[in-house]
């Protein structure tokens, strides 16, 4: 017993007089400072979990209050609500170029869905539709301007030549006292170019209407018609007597139905079209100035929408598409032309010459020659002969006159028949303009037919 005190004594006293020396228990602290680690990084924890479910709670608080507070009239969108399919314009011509007729060419494709209509319009005159299968809508015609308008809202005017004419629910009514009726609209159309609509119905079996140009008097006319009792569409010239020069089938034709017709007439040949379609053809030659009008044999026919259209005169000229389908959406495009008969260009602006189109693309100039950078497209659909002829001549500023060169292994222009939409470039060499001298402009002869081109671009 005495033994076991004395040795607990003895552990006090050394334990006494070690801390007496500045001892320490061995890894006290570090056991501390981990335990003080721990609890900091578990409170850390606990402290950031409460906050993100505090957010959440109050993000979806918020949805549910702000859907809650939406108004009535505001209504949920619908997949696929903001891709609106508007009809597609695609214009071939005419486009920004300078045509040497007045009466410069369209070449036109509208597609959609649910089509509904397709306007033109030229220099804000009146419009022309165009015809289309409720997806598609193709024109390849010359483009003319409207000059006359007539929807027979009243009868003012009208010349009735013969035959009883009325006014009946917004259409021109003729029925005729024995063979034909005759009107004409109060105004003469030209010679050589001019477009004559209208929308037509016979309505008896028997019945045939259609247009009248170039009228001179009640012996002497031309004529479009449609012919419902042979089921027929006609081309020809009353002197006298019904004259049909051209006559073509269509078992599709009936009375007591609306038809759009145009006669076009350019340059001696006149084309009958049928809601858009041609039907007809005949080369008169050479016509004299007359009125247009409106014809009925047999029986009566009803007349709406007619419209006179004449050249465009030589200037710059605006071109509008609207193009509309059934649930409203639309698109538009505009072109700006000229019309120079003189056919005079300038670098880098093609100009259009009987169904190809020239463009100057560049001048250059060597210590041996002078270079013209020429394309060429034939923009019709038939393959056609293409011939520089006479030779291209160069003029410089100081007014000599440069013919043209033929270089062995070189990119000239190749001149040999063009296919149907194609194009074609290459060069036209000339001799070395004289020191100081400027090229100022190029004269091209295209099959015989004259170009000319102004290449300073300050002209």
């Amino acid at each position: 017993m005495d033994g076991d005190r004395k040795k607990i004594m003895e552990k006090r006293s050394s334990l006494r007089s070690w801390r007496e020396r500045g001892g320490k228990l061995p890894h006290r602290n570090m056991y501390i400072v981990i335990a003080g680690v721990f609890v900091v990084l578990i409170a850390l924890l606990f402290y950031s979990f409460s906050i993100n479910s505090a957010g959440n709670n109050s993000s979806l608080s918020g949805q549910q209050n702000k859907t809650l507070s939406l108004p009535d009239n505001i209504s949920k969108p619908t997949p696929n609500a903001s891709k609106v399919q508007t009809p597609s314009i695609k214009l071939n011509s005419p486009k920004n170029l300078i045509y040497n007729t007045s009466t410069p060419p369209i070449d036109l494709a509208v597609s959609g869905i649910n089509l509904s209509t397709i306007l033109l319009s030229v220099d804000g005159g009146g419009s022309i539709t165009i015809p289309n299968n409720g997806k598609t809508a193709i024109a390849k015609m010359p483009l003319f301007f409207q000059v006359l308008k007539d929807d027979f809202s009243n009868q003012q005017k009208w010349t009735n030549v013969n035959g009883k004419w009325t006014i009946k629910n917004g259409r021109y009514t003729a029925t005729p006292p024995g063979t034909s009726s005759i009107a004409l609209a109060g105004m003469k159309t030209p010679a050589n170019k001019f477009a004559i609509e209208a929308t037509i119905n016979n309505k008896g079996i028997n019945s045939s209407g259609g247009l009248i140009f170039s009228y001179s008097n009640s012996s002497d006319f031309y004529y479009a018609l449609a012919l419902s009792g042979t089921q027929q569409w006609v081309i020809g010239r009353y002197n006298g007597k019904f004259n049909h020069k051209t006559v073509v089938n269509d078992s599709k034709l009936q009375a007591n139905k609306d038809y759009r017709i145009k006669l076009l007439f350019i340059d001696g040949v006149a084309t009958l079209f049928t809601d858009g379609i041609e039907k007809a053809k005949y080369n008169f030659g050479t016509l004299q100035e007359g009125s247009p009008g409106l014809l009925a044999i047999n029986s009566s026919t009803e007349f709406d929408d007619f419209s006179v259209f004449s050249p465009l005169s030589e200037g710059g000229h605006k071109l509008t598409i609207v193009a509309k389908d059934t649930a409203g959406n639309t698109s538009s495009q505009t072109v700006y032309f000229n019309v120079s008969l003189d056919v005079v260009g300038k670098l880098r602006i093609p100009v259009v010459k009987k169904g190809f189109e020239f463009t100057v693309m560049s001048v250059t100039q060597t210590m041996f020659f002078t270079s013209v950078l020429l394309q060429v497209r034939n923009m019709d659909n038939t393959d056609k002969s293409f011939k520089l002829t006479p030779n291209p001549i160069l003029l410089a500023n100081t007014g000599n006159q440069y013919e043209r060169i033929s270089k062995a292994r070189s990119n000239e222009i190749i001149q040999t028949d063009l296919y149907s939409l194609a194009k074609r470039e290459g060069f036209v060499y000339f001799d070395r303009l004289k020191e100081g001298e400027t090229p100022e402009k190029l004269v091209l002869y295209m099959n015989g037919d004259k170009l000319e081109f102004m290449l300073n671009a300050s002209k």
